[in-house]
Protein backbone atom coordinates (compact mmCIF):
# COMPACT_ATOMS: atom_id res chain seq x y z
CA UNK A 1 0.00 0.00 0.00
CA UNK A 2 1.31 3.30 -0.77
CA UNK A 3 2.30 5.36 2.21
CA UNK A 4 0.00 8.13 1.31
CA UNK A 5 -2.90 5.93 1.20
CA UNK A 6 -1.73 4.88 4.25
CA UNK A 7 -1.29 8.20 5.75
CA UNK A 8 -4.84 8.75 4.82
CA UNK A 9 -5.91 6.35 6.26
CA UNK A 10 -4.80 7.08 9.39
CA UNK A 11 -5.43 10.31 9.09
CA UNK A 12 -8.94 9.84 8.42
CA UNK A 13 -10.00 6.21 8.07
CA UNK A 14 -12.63 4.23 9.79
CA UNK A 15 -12.51 0.14 10.14
CA UNK A 16 -16.53 -0.42 8.88
CA UNK A 17 -18.11 -2.70 6.97
CA UNK A 18 -19.63 -0.10 4.32
CA UNK A 19 -19.63 -1.90 1.22
CA UNK A 20 -23.69 -2.48 1.83
CA UNK A 21 -24.69 0.12 3.94
CA UNK A 22 -26.48 1.92 1.76
CA UNK A 23 -27.14 0.13 -1.33
CA UNK A 24 -29.55 2.49 -2.91
CA UNK A 25 -27.61 5.99 -2.17
CA UNK A 26 -24.87 3.63 -3.98
CA UNK A 27 -26.95 3.10 -6.72
CA UNK A 28 -28.57 6.55 -7.24
CA UNK A 29 -24.74 7.94 -6.97
CA UNK A 30 -23.75 5.59 -10.19
CA UNK A 31 -26.63 6.57 -11.93
CA UNK A 32 -25.70 10.08 -11.75
CA UNK A 33 -22.30 9.57 -12.72
CA UNK A 34 -23.32 7.70 -15.52
CA UNK A 35 -25.78 10.44 -16.58
CA UNK A 36 -22.81 13.31 -17.17
CA UNK A 37 -21.12 10.72 -19.63
CA UNK A 38 -18.64 8.86 -17.33
CA UNK A 39 -18.83 5.52 -18.21
CA UNK A 40 -17.48 3.03 -15.55
CA UNK A 41 -16.00 0.58 -17.86
CA UNK A 42 -13.33 3.62 -18.80
CA UNK A 43 -13.13 4.55 -15.21
CA UNK A 44 -11.99 0.16 -14.48
CA UNK A 45 -9.67 0.43 -17.53
CA UNK A 46 -7.87 3.76 -16.27
CA UNK A 47 -7.34 2.92 -12.49
CA UNK A 48 -6.21 -0.66 -13.98
CA UNK A 49 -3.67 0.76 -16.07
CA UNK A 50 -2.56 3.09 -13.54
CA UNK A 51 -2.48 0.58 -11.20
CA UNK A 52 -0.16 -1.99 -13.42
CA UNK A 53 2.15 1.27 -13.96
CA UNK A 54 2.39 2.38 -10.30
CA UNK A 55 3.57 -1.69 -9.58
CA UNK A 56 5.84 -1.50 -12.75
CA UNK A 57 7.58 1.79 -11.03
CA UNK A 58 7.82 0.34 -7.63
CA UNK A 59 8.87 -3.08 -8.65
CA UNK A 60 11.58 -1.74 -11.30
CA UNK A 61 12.44 -0.05 -8.20
CA UNK A 62 12.68 -2.56 -5.54
CA UNK A 63 15.21 -4.31 -8.53
CA UNK A 64 17.08 -1.75 -9.10
CA UNK A 65 17.27 -0.94 -4.82
CA UNK A 66 18.28 -4.96 -4.36
CA UNK A 67 20.82 -4.88 -7.03
CA UNK A 68 22.89 -1.88 -5.56
CA UNK A 69 22.49 -3.88 -1.99
CA UNK A 70 23.99 -7.13 -3.72
CA UNK A 71 26.55 -4.76 -5.32
CA UNK A 72 27.41 -3.51 -2.36
CA UNK A 73 27.99 -6.47 -0.42
CA UNK A 74 30.24 -7.85 -3.12
CA UNK A 75 32.47 -4.83 -2.84
CA UNK A 76 32.99 -4.73 1.08
CA UNK A 77 36.21 -5.45 2.68
CA UNK A 78 34.08 -7.93 5.17
CA UNK A 79 31.74 -9.83 2.66
CA UNK A 80 32.44 -13.43 3.68
CA UNK A 81 32.03 -16.30 1.23
CA UNK A 82 28.78 -17.10 2.47
CA UNK A 83 27.62 -13.45 1.77
CA UNK A 84 29.32 -13.63 -1.67
CA UNK A 85 26.89 -16.93 -2.41
CA UNK A 86 23.87 -15.19 -1.39
CA UNK A 87 24.83 -12.10 -3.31
CA UNK A 88 25.08 -14.32 -6.21
CA UNK A 89 21.94 -16.03 -5.30
CA UNK A 90 20.19 -12.94 -5.09
CA UNK A 91 21.41 -11.45 -8.55
CA UNK A 92 20.26 -14.92 -10.43
CA UNK A 93 17.04 -14.93 -8.94
CA UNK A 94 16.13 -11.04 -9.82
CA UNK A 95 17.68 -11.32 -13.48
CA UNK A 96 14.82 -14.61 -13.82
CA UNK A 97 12.54 -12.81 -11.82
CA UNK A 98 12.58 -9.87 -14.15
CA UNK A 99 13.26 -11.65 -17.13
CA UNK A 100 9.95 -13.38 -16.84
CA UNK A 101 8.07 -10.40 -15.77
CA UNK A 102 9.20 -8.65 -18.56
CA UNK A 103 8.44 -11.11 -20.92
CA UNK A 104 4.78 -11.23 -19.77
CA UNK A 105 4.41 -6.77 -19.82
CA UNK A 106 4.50 -6.02 -16.63
CA UNK A 107 8.89 -4.43 -16.52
Amino acid sequence: MPDAALNAFIDHGKVARTIDADLKTAQDTYDKIEKLGIHWSDVGSLLELEGVASFKKSFNNLIKSLTVKADALAQSNQTSSSCLCLQRQIKVRLFFRFSKEKNQGFV
